[in-house]
């Protein structure tokens, strides 16, 4: 828990208004930190939740360690059932303390800027997709591999994707891309899926 916490040390310890540059990297480290979270959650979730061994009880998140008599079970390995769920309830923690960073920053970073122009000129590209997955909500949207990101909703660069991608969950929005020399128009709605991630594919810096 100490690794995790370090991570969201300088994103939490200054209420004031961050500079845009470090309110991007700050969120991108409470980003990275909340996905490892609930990686790690889940893991734990499933181990708790899965059948012990030799097909015995599973430990459960919530089932009761003690027997009717108040004696420690003797069907699950106790200790190590209090130990995943003593991190799990840590993680939550951590989860929800990375979580309010996410919504304190996001409008710094996405706030509208006099010079935006500097970052980006309009119709520049600025990020390639490298891979999309079946069935994902980008495949969904039209998006292909190799497509180059002429313009995402209003980021303007690889770090404001990400963010404005986090902060339109269920919210269509358009997006165009320059494929083969010809520039395709697209609406996108970021959505949780059975895959990773709320689009489902792969962006890298253009070149």
């Amino acid at each position: 828990r100490e690794r995790t916490m370090a991570a969201l040390t300088t994103a939490t310890e200054d209420d004031g208004d961050p500079s845009l540059e470090t309110a991007r990297r700050d969120l991108q480290a409470a980003m990275a930190t909340r996905d490892a979270l609930e990686a790690e959650a889940s893991a734990i979730t499933s181990e708790l939740e899965s059948p012990g061994p030799s097909g015995g009880p599973a430990m459960g998140v919530k089932t009761p360690l003690v027997d009717s008599e108040g004696f420690p079970r003797a069907d699950v390995d106790v200790h190590r059932a209090r130990h995943l769920r003593h991190r799990l309830a840590c993680i939550q923690t951590d989860h929800k303390a990375a979580m309010k960073t996410i919504e304190r920053l996001l409008p710094v970073v996405l706030a509208p800027r006099d010079d935006q122009e500097s970052h980006q000129a309009p119709g520049r590209i600025f990020a390639r997709i490298t891979q999309v997955r079946a069935g994902s909500p980008a495949s969904r949207a039209g998006l292909r591999v190799d497509d180059a990101v002429v313009a995402f909703g209003d980021a303007v660069d690889l770090a404001d994707l990400k963010a404005w991608t986090v902060s339109h969950v269920n919210v269509e929005f358009p997006v165009v891309v320059d494929r083969g020399g010809h520039r395709v128009n697209l609406r996108v709605m970021p959505q949780a899926w059975a895959g990773e991630g709320l689009l489902g594919c792969v962006f890298v810096p253009a070149t």
